[in-house]
């Protein structure tokens, strides 16, 4: 799947392309497929926390800032709907697991127990932009996205966060589009580090993503991972990795479905 151009500049969360509608191929477990789901924190409200299980509502409730209990509200509740519906189950009644794996506390990437064949999931938000990734038939999948910030100071991030290459190729740029080049390169640096659930444990400056065509494939000492295009909303960058692939991309309306909320009905 190609992604659409996009202009560049900060604003809200009009696309150039429209998400493409829910369908089957998105929500029923099959064929190897990653359904991506975008949405808005201002698609929150109040009733969503009915599909949350009693840890994530505890963890909503300790927020105290609005828009970060919003963002928290509306992803967690994204995800469960599409899982939920995915696996023929309430939303409130899919097994996640948010343990983290330092300290076990509940604040940890999602994930469905191990060994089942289940979905494979990951998360990112940025300014009001929202994004839920489902991977079918693979072995792991991470998504980034960050909002384009044409201001950004990468004086100091370069040297922590980019290859040698990358920085030479940054360099060779206008100095005005070097933040949007470098959070693009970021992205796609936290994409793969979800999917290969290496975390900041890996340094980002010993990971080349820079790659030639499409898809970009990013070798490891964890493994190999494919970098695969999105079409974020205006003003954000965002990757998709996984292992291994390639796979198809459907990429569909979470607002949509989260204004169905806990209704049972079918939506494809």
């Amino acid at each position: 799947m190609s992604a659409a151009p996009v202009e560049d500049t900060p604003g809200g969360l009009t696309r150039a392309t429209p998400p493409v509608p829910a369908g089957a191929q998105a929500l029923r477990p099959g064929a190897p497929v990653v359904s991506v789901w975008w949405a808005r924190v201002a698609d929150a409200r109040d009733s969503l926390a009915a599909l949350l299980d009693p840890a994530e509502r505890a963890r909503y409730e300790e927020y105290r800032r609005p828009a970060d209990r919003a963002r928290f509200l509306t992803a967690a509740a994204l995800l469960r709907l599409v899982v939920g519906r995915m696996l023929g189950v309430d939303p409130e009644q899919v097994p996640l697991d948010r343990s983290c794996d330092r300290c076990g506390r509940p604040h940890g990437r999602p994930r469905l127990p191990a060994g089942t064949g289940a979905p494979v999931l990951s998360v990112s938000h940025a300014g009001d932009c929202l994004v839920v990734a489902v991977g079918v038939g693979i072995e792991a999948v991470g998504v980034d996205v960050e909002a384009i910030d044409h201001a950004l100071d990468i004086g100091e991030l370069v040297g922590i966060a980019l290859t040698e290459l990358e920085t030479r190729t940054l360099d060779a740029l206008d100095p005005p589009s070097r933040p949007s080049a470098f959070l693009r390169l970021w992205t796609r640096k936290e994409a793969v580090l979800k999917a290969l659930g290496a975390g900041l444990d890996h340094a980002p400056d010993q990971l080349d993503v820079l790659g030639t065509g499409e898809p970009v494939r990013v070798r490891t000492e964890q493994g190999e991972a494919t970098l695969l295009p999105l079409n974020p909303p205006s003003g954000y960058h965002a990757s998709l990795a996984v292992i291994r692939g390639p796979v198809p991309v459907v990429e569909c309306d979470g607002t949509g479905l989260l204004a169905s909320g806990t209704q049972k009905e079918d939506i494809l």
